[in-house]
């Protein structure tokens, strides 16, 4: 049985009141948004969402990077330093093909489980996730449990 949070989330994937004012969609067609049992209004309004915060069809989420010291300061201000791929291309491994040099994109440093750090390259995409729930981690993890479900643009590749 779902419940809502403390911080007053509710439904399926856990809309704030605000959120859910804004963006959830009546999918189904049955008159209600319902993000608590149906899934077709589960779905779009989580895509509703993602797409007013500018999320970019066909394009990356992430991708693992070896650690490299140039790119530390970088990684440090994370989601605060976008910047177009092609200023920093010189700096990274040979990347999938689907990056272009025009995406818009950050370096992060993620702590594994028992300490380990771990360095990313973002896009854009990353950053509309957290927009619905900060964390690096969360960001991640939807990103794989997206591409098992299918959609290969959301891979966090290994380079």
């Amino acid at each position: 049985r779902l419940t809502g949070s403390y911080a007053g989330a509710f439904g399926a994937t856990q809309f704030m009141p605000s959120s859910y004012r804004a963006y959830a969609v009546d999918a189904d067609g049955d008159g209600k948004r319902d993000v608590w049992h149906s899934a077709a209004d589960i779905i779009a309004s989580v895509a509703h969402y993602f797409h007013r915060h500018g999320w970019q069809h066909g394009r990356p989420v992430a991708c693992w990077l070896p650690w490299r010291t140039s790119l530390t300061l970088r990684a440090k201000q994370g989601l605060r330093a976008f910047t177009s791929l092609r200023s920093l291309r010189s700096a990274l491994p040979d990347l999938p093909d689907r990056w272009r040099d025009t995406d818009q994109v950050a370096v992060i440093a993620v702590v594994m489980r028992e300490g380990e750090q771990r360095m990313a390259l973002v896009h854009r995409n990353f950053y509309v996730i957290t927009r619905w729930n900060r964390s690096y981690h969360y960001a991640l993890a939807c990103s794989e449990l997206a591409a098992r479900l299918g959609c290969v643009d959301c891979r966090v590749a290994e380079v």
